[in-house]
């Protein structure tokens, strides 16, 4: 008895697995529009659509991760010559940091920095005078023959309300945690002084 109810559970499972197949077989060609006849069970088909998945997650995967970062720069119309670069990082827009206004108060300037920290100087005592209600405070690039590529921060302003009200704040301000900002502060007698930015 025990023998005979085994065989009997064996099967049973069996055609739930063919069962089950057979359904996902079916859903497949319904999706692909294919018609059916009726034919002996074909259970590698369903093993092939799983292996034919996990390619293409495999490929998938891989260009991510092979591809990240990447930019290809064909040589000439050679696609077998290209070559392939990986891309600095970089501030966006760092040639050109947005004017706001034609003047404002030239705050800072870090002429004796190399040019990242003088950057990261920048951007930092920006940040910070706009939390002090300077919300027009910038990193300012300067170009000239004299001194090359020098970064500071301006104060924005538009018009002479603005600008009154912007030297005030200026002028309250307590101790900054920025040498340079000290430094002009207490070295330019009438500051801080209007500029025109070009």
């Amino acid at each position: 008895m025990l023998l005979g109810s085994r065989g009997r559970a064996r099967s049973r499972s069996g055609s739930s697995r063919g069962g089950f197949g057979k359904k996902l077989n079916a859903f497949v060609d319904s999706v692909l529009g294919r018609r059916r006849e009726e034919r002996a069970p074909r259970g590698p088909l369903v093993s092939g659509w799983i292996a034919l998945g996990a390619v293409l997650v495999a490929f998938g995967g891989g260009y991510l991760v092979g591809g990240g970062g990447r930019t290809i720069e064909a040589a000439g119309k050679d696609a077998l010559r290209a070559k392939t670069e990986v891309q600095a990082p970089g501030f966006v827009n760092e040639a050109a940091p947005p004017k706001l206004a034609a003047q404002g108060f030239v705050v800072a300037a870090y002429t004796n920095l190399a040019e990242d920290e003088a950057r990261l100087r920048a951007n930092e005592l920006a940040k910070y005078l706009q939390g002090k209600q300077l919300g027009k405070a910038r990193p300012f690039l300067r170009q000239s023959e004299r001194i090359g590529r020098a970064w500071g921060v301006v104060v924005y302003f538009d018009g002479e309300a603005e600008q009154g009200v912007t030297r005030e704040r200026l002028l309250q301000l307590g101790e900054v945690p920025d040498a340079n900002f000290t430094y002009l502060r207490n070295a330019k007698q009438g500051w801080p002084i209007a500029m025109p930015i070009d």
